[in-house]
């Protein structure tokens, strides 16, 4: 395993720029591309098979946590990250209840995304 392979997930412009900022400087990662909405990410997911997912829980008429259990339903090995603006313990409970592997508040802790990923992806290349 040569690259950790990415999709993100989020409804917010400004989050996705963001992301896409923090990406670029990371080369051991291959950023397959950003959803917009539920519909992009399972399309996403089924085209592209990333072997990581940072997704939002809370997007426009739609929960990420619902997406969050449907990932897992299907693709057992794939590491999620969580982000949220709301850092309550119930989205961090239920986050890993349904197979998170992490739960980032994006106020907070958003800049600690590069190094989490880091810590995936040597994770799968010992899974590997």
């Amino acid at each position: 395993m040569n690259t950790l392979r990415l999709i993100t997930v989020d409804d917010s412009q400004v989050i996705a720029d963001h992301v896409s900022f923090l990406l670029t400087k990371l080369p051991w990662i291959e950023w397959l591309g950003h959803a917009y909405n539920l519909d992009e990410a399972r399309q996403l997911l089924k085209k592209k098979q990333p072997s990581a997912i940072i997704l939002d829980i809370q997007m426009k008429e739609e929960s990420g946590l619902d997406f969050l259990a449907e990932i897992k339903d299907t693709i057992k090995d794939v590491d999620v990250i969580m982000l949220s603006n709301h850092e309550s313990e119930p989205y961090r409970t239920r986050s890993r209840e349904l197979g998170a592997n992490f739960f980032l508040d994006k106020s907070t802790e958003f800049e600690s995304i590069p190094s989490i990923l880091r810590i995936i992806y040597n994770q799968q290349k010992m899974r590997k």
